[in-house]
């Protein structure tokens, strides 16, 4: 957010760091879900702009853990799914464990390789 000028001194050096040291940082689903979270729900940020910073992490030397799961997350979320449920759901499509059993209604209504309980 920056809205403490030394953690973007600090994060702005560890990232000059790492690109010429030719290394990358590994960020975790966790990190990437808590991210989601924050910036949608605490910040209020519009689904959009939530999908446009965690694509931007793509341009820090980074490794994202379950890329694609998470690039395919954020198509369904930004259309109005729960991030963490979007992220259940593309985690069983690419890992071919479907289907997915729930009762969430809402977020799973219409999706193919569903099953809806109750």
């Amino acid at each position: 957010m920056q809205d403490n000028e030394r953690q973007v001194e600090v994060v702005e050096n560890l990232l000059r760091s790492a690109r010429e040291e030719g290394s990358y940082f590994y960020i975790p689903l966790t990190v990437i879900l808590e991210l989601v979270f924050v910036l949608h729900r605490t910040y209020g940020m519009e689904r959009e702009k939530v999908a446009s910073i965690i694509r931007s992490l793509k341009t820090m030397p980074a490794q994202i853990e379950n890329e694609s799961i998470v690039f395919g997350a954020l198509e369904l979320f930004i259309k109005g799914m729960k991030f963490s449920d979007a992220v259940i759901y593309m985690q069983a499509i690419e890992e071919r464990t479907t289907p997915v059993y729930t009762f969430d209604k809402e977020d799973f209504k219409g999706k193919p390789n569903v099953m809806l309980l109750g």
